[in-house]
This record gives structure tokens, sequence and C-alpha cells, in this order.
């Protein structure tokens, strides 16, 4: 079962959810419930880029490379990301 990490920047709560269906698309309906309004993934399939746009959920391409969640969270935060979308996702696919 995947796993998924939510940080809320103001109390630094860090929350860790499990994705009750498998694969990309599913997880948004859990995002959306916890009001998560951006991912930050290092590649995204045409399922998930669908499932982003219906939840209004933004996906950002945050790279390869591992990192911390901390040091992902600032890079967005700095506009250091890509978002992903319908007309861009193959170059991160």
């Amino acid at each position: 079962m995947e796993k998924w990490e939510s940080q809320d920047d103001e109390t630094n709560k860090l929350e860790v959810i499990d994705n009750q269906n498998p694969g990309g698309p599913a997880i948004f309906n859990q995002l959306k419930e916890k009001d998560v309004d951006v991912v930050l993934t290092p590649h995204a399939g045409p399922g998930a880029v669908r499932a982003s746009i219906e939840s209004g959920i933004k996906l950002y391409y945050c790279g390869e490379d591992r990192k911390t969640l901390i040091e992902a969270v600032k890079e967005f935060q700095d506009g250091k990301y890509e978002q992903i979308t319908p007309q861009n996702f193959e170059k991160f696919h």
C-alpha cells in the first residue's frame, strides 16, 4: 500500500495518508478530502494529470533527485518547480 505525506506550513504538522486504492489517479479523492491543493511529484502519467484537473489539485514537478520533504517544500515556495499540465505532462512521465 502506498503512503502519501502532507505537511502544514503553519504548524509543521506532517500527516501520512494510506492510499486506499493504489494508483496515481485514485489518491486524488483522498487528498481533496484533506483539503490538499498542491502535489509535488517526480513524475505524472495521463491518469494522474486528469485526476488532478478533476479534483482541482495542482501538480508540480519536483525533480528526480532525492531530497527531504522540507527541501522540496522550500524549493516549491521559491518558485523552482514547473506546474504539470495536460499540455506538458509527457516530459514528466
